[in-house]
């Protein structure tokens, strides 16, 4: 098959539509879909040759399920596990990602020009996945980004549901248990007897030509439990700097060592700037 290479001008006034539309699944507050992502990763666990229902453990955010992800993994809950079946939990990311997301690439690859698509894949991927992943780097286990991943399977999907590109039967159903998991949940961890999924944001400012993460007067990110991120135009910020900016201070902005930070508070506090003139040129001596 010939390498799609260029969009017909009806295909490339598509794009920005079918973009903004899966902006909104990365972008999405509304409540999980969990009938929805539960049978999608349950299908996942069958393509892998998993065949046991496992427990579903449903968090408000990917903070808490870090937290479950703690207690499920802890010296006593394995030696529960074992008392009822003799067996350790294992963790079953590592095969999910090389049976249903490397090789995916892989395989629906071949059919697509390379320089096609970018815009999809800027947006969500790095500011949505990064802003979450800067504070939670400590996680266990292998996780998956559920609505966070609407990038690389928009992508894909544009050229499959869009262009009429024909792919492997089998990743084109792989593709669709990805689709799925995306459009009705937030990020999860797959294991042999139990699944943690998060819940959906309650709050997801981004701008969309960006983007980035941001919001100047509240949270840009936000989760039911309480767990949320301050961003303004992608720079992440203590919570005082969108939500008291009256409270910084010339000390507080000379004494920060982020200078994407520190320029953010010098933009939301101006009066400070002469001040921290002074500041500096103390400190110098």
């Amino acid at each position: 098959m010939k390498k799609i290479t260029k969009l017909t001008p009806e295909q490339a006034e598509m794009l920005p539509r079918f973009r903004s539309e899966w902006f909104g699944w990365g972008t999405n507050t509304e409540r999980a879909d969990r009938v929805r992502a539960e049978a999608a990763i349950l299908a996942m666990r069958s393509e892998i040759g998993v065949k046991p229902r496992p427990i579903f453990v449903w968090c408000q955010s990917p903070a808490t399920s870090l937290l479950a992800l703690h207690v499920l993994k802890s010296e006593q809950w394995r030696r529960f596990i074992r008392d009822l079946s003799g067996e350790t939990p294992s963790d079953l990311g590592a095969s999910l990602r090389a049976s249903l997301w490397a090789s995916l690439g892989a395989s629906l690859g071949a059919s697509l020009g390379a320089s096609l698509g970018d815009s999809l894949r800027a947006s969500l991927g790095a500011s949505l996945r990064a802003s979450l992943w800067a504070s939670l780097r400590a996680s266990l286990g292998s996780e998956w980004w559920g609505q966070h991943e609407a990038y690389w399977i928009a992508f894909y999907l544009f050229f499959r549901d869009v262009l009429g590109v024909k792919f492997d039967e089998n990743r084109s159903r792989q593709l669709d248990m990805w689709r799925d998991i995306a459009q009705s949940c937030s990020w999860w961890w797959c294991y042999e007897n139990y699944v943690v999924v998060s819940e959906r944001p309650t709050v997801c400012e981004m701008t969309e030509a960006e983007g980035k993460l941001h919001s100047e007067d509240g949270p840009a990110l936000a989760f039911a439990d309480g767990y949320a991120v301050h961003a303004v135009h992608g720079v992440r910020v203590p919570s005082l700097v969108v939500e008291r900016p009256e409270s910084i201070t010339a000390e507080m902005i000379a004494a920060e060592k982020d200078e994407a930070v520190a320029r953010v508070m010098l933009d939301r506090c101006p009066a400070a700037e002469h001040s921290i003139c002074i500041i500096r040129a103390q400190a110098t001596g």
